[in-house]
């Protein structure tokens, strides 16, 4: 220990006389421990952290899969019934369904995410509300009065802190309700949960033919693993559907990290891809500060062989060159914490319009500050052992016998050259990574979607539960919005299910009647559910052939539009106006639809909005859809007029989200702009840190080649040989 601190001591000594390698170093290290901790600390709350509970990784989810068929999904009702009572593998289950809700009754309305839980969720999970009580078991039974749970954010937002909030009457999806609780500051479970409601399940109610899947999670007991508790609801899935006649489907059950089940996928690759994209840059700074310790140990050649000749063993000398090492990087760790935070911070603003599940918190936590200890010595080693390793390994004899320190005996030329080389070529290749995704998103806004998205304002609703299984309700308020916003002035204002680039809309297995059923892999098309004028209010091209209009209501003949990109793959430049598509909307439910026209081809949403997709429309009052998007030609000047023509409509609808449509396709495209510009620092980071190396190895090589050119020229007493 006494020896580490007299190196440490000797090395701080040592850098002062050469400052620029030092403030240079330790940039490089600062920049390269930064930006990896800034990315690792994203992963750790995306993916490794958990959930903020206690034992959080101990909670898990349970789907329903069917192999043959590559089918993810979530439990039935039944089953899930069924598994409550039989299970033993985990503590208990519970189930939830997330939704929006219109949250009224002592203020207008407001639109908030929710989520219908049974009893016990709460417990389950080990989290119990911070004022008031949890769900009891009789709050989820068919018939009982509607109870509810706000979190933090709610019950100061919309009711001041407001201790006296419980027992209070509210209205949730135009049903009262009493509130009994508010849950902790922070708990937004499922995912970005502020209301949650009883799951009221009935039994009886619930056959195969009803489809309907919510989600199921539970908590391991003691000592079991996912594996165990896979292999036992997978034979208690398959003892349900035996009782039921399924068992020909294959299905089983998988249960895995609550984490996992919600952040895997591409989204977990991508993240993994950056983090790998980021150590490269720290690579390079490692890179950067070898090549600057080996040239700062071909300048102290003759300190490095005096020392040898008293006795110093070459581990000795190692040890040197590494707690040298050590201290620049643990300086530019310090510096690093600070820009880490910065781009915690940038992301997290970049992030906030997304709605990120709750458990994604980035904080400088003890599993950060870990990681950078770690990453601090490991960049110490990696930038340290090349120039230690040379330095121990130079001959004594020869180096002791030059008059010049380093011109022989300790040549470092050929190496530094290699390493920065690898710098630039790393570098680089960050740079063409960097460069397409900055392509991507000069493509987003550039790119002409096909509508009019400064012109066009949008706004969302979601029609209470009582418009389920009520088309005729769907249509009076359809029929009632348009007219209340074309008497308030907006005429051409257009209802839909999703609006384009911005709004993802669900796929179908879709076919035209002439083509046959492909078996195990359908084709499919996505399915978007307009009013009339639709094209015409979001600034799109014209149909061909005929737009939707008064005739196309429930009990009419079915009818539907389909994009140019679905004739083109599908009719091979034939005609398809008056062919029939065949829509599969349920397992065992198809419908038949005339085609009636050609729609224009619009980008679809999310991260698919630099292509064009098969997709056919079809018309609202046939397809009625709680979730409904108001579309008109305008400004967000409209937005008194929309909610006051849907509150004289529904008083219990909330309207939320109103924004033109090139702003909520900025939200919604977020994902190319944030890591575009992720990779894009990346990349410059890279490349400045390889110049800024190539040229502090130069300046040094100059030095040298000056001095002992200087000293030629004394020697000669002939200038000029210099």
């Amino acid at each position: 220990m006494n020896g580490f601190v007299h190196d440490l001591r000797y090395s701080v000594r040592s850098l002062r006389g050469s400052p620029w390698l030092a403030v240079t170093a330790v940039v490089a290290m600062a920049l390269g421990i930064g930006l990896t901790t800034a990315i690792y600390s994203i992963i750790d709350a995306a993916m490794l952290r958990g959930l903020p509970f206690p034992a959080g990784d101990r909670v898990v989810t349970v789907t329903r899969m069917i192999p043959e068929k590559g089918q993810r999904m979530g439990v039935l009702v039944r089953d899930f019934l069924a598994m409550r009572e039989r299970q033993r593998a985990l503590e208990g289950i519970a189930a939830f369904e997330e939704s929006p809700m219109n949250l009224s009754g002592d203020d207008r309305p407001e639109r908030v995410r929710g989520a219908r839980i049974t009893a016990g969720a709460f417990a389950l999970l080990r989290m119990q509300p911070a004022l008031g009580r949890d769900f009891a078991s009789g709050d989820d039974v068919k018939g009982a009065p509607l109870v509810a749970v706000l979190s933090d954010e709610v019950w100061r937002a919309r009711f001041q802190a407001d201790p006296k909030v419980l027992g209070r009457s509210i209205r949730v999806d135009g049903e009262a309700a009493t509130v009994i609780g508010v849950m902790p500051k922070g708990f937004r479970f499922p995912v970005t949960s502020d209301l949650w409601v009883p799951m009221r399940l009935d039994r009886s109610a619930y056959e195969r033919d009803a489809g309907q899947w919510i989600e199921v999670f539970g908590r391991l007991r003691p000592g079991a693993t996912k594996e165990a508790a896979t292999r036992e609801l997978t034979a208690l899935q398959s003892a349900i559907d035996r009782e039921h006649g399924d068992a020909e489907q294959g299905a089983r059950a998988e249960v895995q990290g609550y984490v996992a089940a919600f952040t895997g996928g591409e989204d977990a690759k991508l993240l993994w891809v950056m983090l790998a994209a980021v150590m490269l840059v720290l690579v390079v700074a490692c890179v950067n500060v070898a090549n600057l310790l080996l040239s700062r140990a071909a300048h102290r050649a003759r300190e490095i062989a005096v020392r040898s000749a008293l006795g110093a063993s070459r581990a000795r000398v190692v040890a040197l060159f590494l707690t040298e090492s050590l201290a620049l990087a643990a300086v530019g760790a310090i510096a690093g914490l600070g820009i880490a935070w910065v781009g915690m911070r940038m992301f997290s603003h970049a992030i906030v319009d997304t709605e990120p599940p709750f458990w994604i918190v980035l904080r400088m936590d003890p599993r950060v500050l870990g990681f950078v200890a770690a990453a601090t010595a490991t960049a110490a080693l990696v930038s340290g052992c090349l120039p230690a390793l040379h330095a121990s390994r130079a001959g004594v004899g020869e180096v002791l016998k030059d008059g010049m320190r380093g011109t022989s005996g300790f040549r470092v030329g050929r190496v530094s050259r290699a390493l920065v080389v690898a710098e630039l070529a790393l570098s680089c290749g960050l740079l063409v990574a960097a460069g397409m995704m900055v392509s991507t998103v000069a493509k987003l806004r550039t790119r002409d979607f096909g509508v009019d998205a400064r012109g066009t304002v949008v706004a969302n609703l979601m029609l209470p539960p009582r418009y389920d299984h009520d088309s005729s309700g769907v249509q009076r308020f359809a029929d009632d919005l348009l007219a209340r916003l074309r008497a308030a002035g907006v005429p051409n204002a257009t209802l839909a299910n999703a609006m384009p680039v911005a709004d993802g809309s669900p796929v179908l297995p879709t076919r035209p009647e002439t083509e046959p059923e492909r078996e195990g892999r359908p084709q499919i098309a996505l399915r978007v559910v307009v009013s009339p004028g639709y094209f015409a209010a979001v600034g799109a091209r014209p149909v061909v052939g005929r737009d939707f209009d008064a005739r196309d209501r429930a009990g009419a003949p079915d009818v539907a539009l389909v994009n140019a990109e679905y004739v083109r793959r599908h009719f091979a430049g034939k005609d398809p106006i008056g062919q029939r598509l065949v829509v599969r909307w349920s397992e065992n439910r198809t419908r038949t639809l005339t085609i009636v026209g050609i729609a224009p081809d619009v980008s679809p949403g999310g991260t698919n909005a630099l292509s064009i997709q098969e997709a056919f429309y079809v018309p609202l009052l046939q397809w009625p859809d709680r979730w409904i998007v108001v579309g008109a030609h305008g400004s967000t000047s409209l937005a008194p007029r929309m909610r006051a023509a849907v509150a004289a409509v529904d008083p219990d609808v909330a309207v939320s989200e109103v924004e033109t449509l090139a702003g909520r396709i900025a939200r919604r495209t977020w994902f190319y702009r944030v890591f575009g510009g992720t990779f894009s620092i990346f990349g410059a980071t890279a490349l400045f840190l390889a110049a800024l190396g190539l040229y502090a190895v130069m300046a040094a090589s100059v030095a040298r080649r000056a001095r002992a050119s200087w000293a030629c020229a004394w020697r000669s007493a002939r200038p000029r040989a210099a």
